[in-house]
Formats: C-alpha cells, structure tokens, sequence
C-alpha cells in the first residue's frame, strides 16, 4: 500500500485530550485514523495494558488514561 501523502503534526482530539500525531493518508475504508507505531513513538515512555485495553502516556504536565 503507498501512502498518498503525509501530514507531520495532525491535531486530533482524542478523550478530551488534544494530540498533535502524524498521519500518512491511505486509501483505507472503514476508520478515520489508525494509530500506529510512528504514533506511539512521539509518546515517549508509556504502558499499554492489552487486558483492560488502555494506554497510559505523560502528556503537558499530566499523566493521561486512554480507555
């Protein structure tokens, strides 16, 4: 699959919490955005508990729970 661009910094809001991620725009059907690796490693240090399905990161100032 070929990317059809790239956008460095998307601001997106996800649970209230504003994210600025970057995206590579796929011709995908189905979802919005999908969260990857490129994603994840702008979050620096975080855990991600598969068995409650959430994601615990340091974002301005404050620890942040994605549920």
């Amino acid at each position: 699959m070929t990317a059809e661009g790239v956008v460095k910094e998307l601001p997106i809001n996800i649970q209230g919490n504003e994210l600025k991620v970057p995206v590579f725009l796929l011709p995908v059907a189905g979802a919005d955005v999908i969260l990857g690796a490129a994603w994840l490693a702008t979050l620096g240090p975080h855990v991600a508990d598969y068995a409650s399905l959430t994601l615990k990161f340091f974002l301005n100032g404050k620890f942040v729970t994605l549920e």
